[in-house]
């Protein structure tokens, strides 16, 4: 049987490709460091998992609400007041199967085929094939790492046509971990006010931020809060991956057809995971802030080693736990290098092409790992980079 037309243009990601292999390898005793993979490597807090094993005592096994649980909704509101200053009330919160969940409803439920939508390159996978599935286009706008992975505000209002329907943003970004500035959320609030767009924002990195650097959701500027939707979740911050939980806030207006989509592709949420999601917003976050710290620790070391590479060079990120390294100077493409790597020392990366043409010649080092292994991740990459430099390759 043939697949739907739909489905030719939403190919699985290549990283799951790179853990495939990686674990194939594993499996032949090869002592691979993983690099790759977008996902912290500290286990969700205790608090946390106690949570999750008292709804369960409590046999909280049953359906629940479909727009999610009420202490959840309101825990989500509490927290976006007193962190971003952002009001809203329980009927604006829109729990999902994680932040992945959110972007299918948030573009499902309002791009019709032909429509087109702005999603920042290099960027997430999902953000160009969740718009092929949808019969949408996916426009490029490209963060160039000159300016920093800011807005290019000489070239970002020339993408918009007439098919125009929303703007999507991710800050920190996957896979670069930089932070749009004020200069470029306030292009974008004047690009989206100008020809009424939609925004959807991608915050799931929005608390791993580092030197003290404050996030700003762009739902805070005058104006925005009644176009943007809002996507975040507890994957990164809370370390609750396998969990699948996250949550869309956005003005009421715009919350229906994400809540009516939500009924059809899941039913409801999952209701004792958001017990324990409901405990991660309202308890204390220090084993999250320790978390944070221990990136930003592993972060200042591996930016510093990646530079002094043959033909590597990086700059410092703002947060995620990502670096985007050019590797143009060894003479290999992103595909080469990432393969060579893994073959010669055992070392897994992601080709930057994965997240979007003007990714090619860089790729993503993850350093959701231990210190120690990230050590000896760049001293393997060192030792391959020289070897081929002796055998007169660039």
């Amino acid at each position: 049987m043939r697949q739907a037309d739909r489905m030719k243009n939403a190919p699985l990601s290549k990283i799951r490709q790179i853990i495939d292999l990686a674990d194939e390898l594993e499996r032949q005793g090869k002592p691979i460091i993983h690099m790759e993979i977008g996902e912290p490597d500290f286990d969700t807090p205790d608090y946390i998992i106690d949570s999750a094993k008292r709804a369960l005592d409590k046999k909280r096994v049953h359906y629940g609400p479909v727009v999610g649980t009420a202490d959840l909704r309101k825990a989500v509101c509490d927290m976006y007041e007193k962190k971003y200053h952002l009001s809203y009330v329980p009927g604006e919160v829109q729990v999902t199967h994680g932040v992945a969940h959110g972007l299918f409803l948030a573009m499902m439920a309002f791009l019709n085929p032909g429509d087109e939508i702005l999603v920042p390159d290099p960027g997430y996978l999902c953000y160009f094939t969740i718009p092929n599935i949808c019969g949408a286009t996916a426009v490029s706008y490209v963060l160039d790492s000159e300016n920093r992975y800011q807005i290019n505000k000489d070239t970002f209002e020339g993408l918009i046509t007439e098919k125009t329907k929303m703007i999507l943003l991710n800050t920190p970004s996957n896979p670069c971990g930089f932070a749009l500035d004020h200069e470029s959320l306030e292009e974008i609030v004047r690009v989206a006010k100008k020809y009424d767009l939609l925004v959807v924002t991608d915050d799931v990195y929005a608390d791993i931020l580092y030197d003290g650097k404050k996030f700003t959701c762009i739902a805070e500027y005058p104006g925005m809060k009644e176009r943007t939707i809002v996507l975040n979740g507890h994957s990164k911050y809370y370390a609750m991956t396998g969990w699948r939980v996250g949550y869309i806030v956005t003005d009421k207006s715009l919350i229906d057809p994400m809540m009516r989509l939500s009924f059809y592709s899941i039913s409801c949420p999952n209701t004792f995971i958001q017990d324990a999601a409901t405990t991660a917003l309202v308890e204390d976050d220090l084993a999250s802030r320790k978390m944070v710290e221990e990136y930003q620790e592993r972060r200042d070391y591996l930016v510093d080693a990646l530079n002094s590479l043959p033909g590597c060079k990086c700059q410092k990120p703002d947060g995620a736990f990502y670096v985007f390294m050019d590797i143009r100077g060894t003479g290999m493409s992103a595909d080469e290098f990432c393969s060579y790597i893994l073959e010669k020392e055992y070392v897994t990366m992601t080709p930057g092409h994965v997240f979007g043409s003007s990714g090619e010649g860089f790729v993503r080092v993850s350093y959701a790992n231990s210190l120690e292994n990230i050590k000896l991740a760049v001293e393997r990459v060192r030792r391959a980079l020289e070897k081929r430099g002796e055998k007169g390759h660039p």
